[in-house]
């Protein structure tokens, strides 16, 4: 770890404060409030405001230019000119697609992204909405009574750190989650995309039956109705007392000993994966197809599956296994601890940014 003197520079440049970048806007604050960064931020216009552009912030750390970059995809931006930055932080980072760049070298992968939403952050900031609906979003953030009565899902009083995070645990009975969403075919123009929901959606109700199955009064979830869903898959398998609320899903995933996860679009590590991290959970996931920092390693943080029949048998090694349970618990609290928390993770891009500078 770099031995900081004196608060780094760090000056922020984006053209809004999107829910993707919210991790990156506490992280930041955080550091600010601990005195360990000298933080400016602007609003810029530089670049369209359509959506694809903003999971991008732009950065000036210690000199440096630095980009963040939060797509689900491992493609790069087009915004960022690679001729003009420095360092390249990507969440979704895949080695192959990154070795064939000829700036490689600017390449590293930022992590696990999820939402969270530290008090006075950056997040807070009205004037950094992009537009009059996401101002007046902002305005209602900052209110408890309106968070709750408007179903905001990301604000100061249901998303913080200390909202999300849980201690590892030792239960008597431990209890397996998988509440998942099935897609509509209809909405893809593409047939192959089509045909990759459908064979989605048999694998997630399948897995659904099984788990009701095979654990009983172990399991919690279902499939999350929506107008398809209600419309296409059995009922018995469908959550009849599902509520949007935030904080309600917050409870039931900390009730939960074992989360099951699946893929995000576009191959991406879904922000559940981080989530359950983030609340110290034992974890069962498809296989993950980016790389990420630090140590998180299958069979110590997670296990994986493929099939319909893997999910099941690694739910039940977990759900069976008291002391492999609880292991994995344990290396995913340290992991948060170490690679995760939101000033952790933009601390360590930092110390990369200063590290490679003392070494030049």
């Amino acid at each position: 770890m770099t031995n900081l003197q004196q608060p780094i520079k760090c000056h922020l440049k984006f053209n809004a404060a999107g829910v993707h970048l919210q991790q990156l806007m506490s992280g930041f604050s955080l550091l600010q409030k601990k005195g360990m960064i000298s933080l400016t931020y602007e609003k810029t216009t530089d670049f369209s405001p359509h959506h694809k552009f903003r999971p991008v912030l732009f950065a000036e750390i210690n000199g440096s230019s630095v980009v963040y970059e939060m797509f689900d995809g491992g493609g790069t931006s087009e915004v960022v000119d690679l001729n003009k930055i420095d360092f390249y932080f990507k969440r979704s980072f895949d080695p192959q697609i990154i070795n064939a760049s000829s700036h490689s070298e600017k390449f590293f992968p930022y992590g696990l992204n999820y939402c969270v939403f530290e008090k006075g952050s950056l997040n807070e900031h009205v004037d950094l909405a992009a537009n009059k609906k996401d101002r007046l979003y902002a305005v209602m953030q900052k209110s408890k009574l309106l968070t709750r009565f408007m179903n905001i899902q990301n604000s100061r009083h249901v998303s913080t750190s200390k909202h999300l995070e849980d201690e590892p645990r030792m239960s008597k009975d431990p209890k397996v989650l998988f509440s998942v969403r099935l897609w509509d075919p209809a909405t893809q123009q593409d047939e192959e995309a089509a045909e990759d929901f459908r064979k989605i959606n048999e694998m997630r109700i399948a897995c659904v039956r099984e788990l009701k199955k095979e654990l009983g009064s172990r399991y919690i979830g279902g499939l999350i109705p929506s107008p398809f869903t209600l419309e296409n898959a059995p009922s018995d398998l469908i959550l009849s007392d599902f509520s949007p609320l935030r904080r309600k899903y917050i409870q039931t995933k900390k009730s939960a000993d074992v989360c099951i996860t699946t893929t995000g679009l576009h191959r991406s590590i879904g922000w559940k994966f981080a989530e359950y991290i983030v609340a110290s959970k034992a974890i069962v996931t498809e296989p993950l197809n980016f790389v990420v920092p630090g140590d998180l390693a299958e069979g110590k943080n997670y296990l994986p599956f493929q099939t319909t029949e893997e999910c099941i048998e690694k739910a039940l090694e977990l759900a069976n296994n008291d002391d492999l349970r609880f292991e994995m618990m344990k290396a995913n609290q340290a992991y948060y601890q170490n690679y995760l928390k939101p000033e952790k993770i933009v601390m360590n891009t930092i110390e990369k940014v200063v590290e490679s500078q003392v070494k030049a």
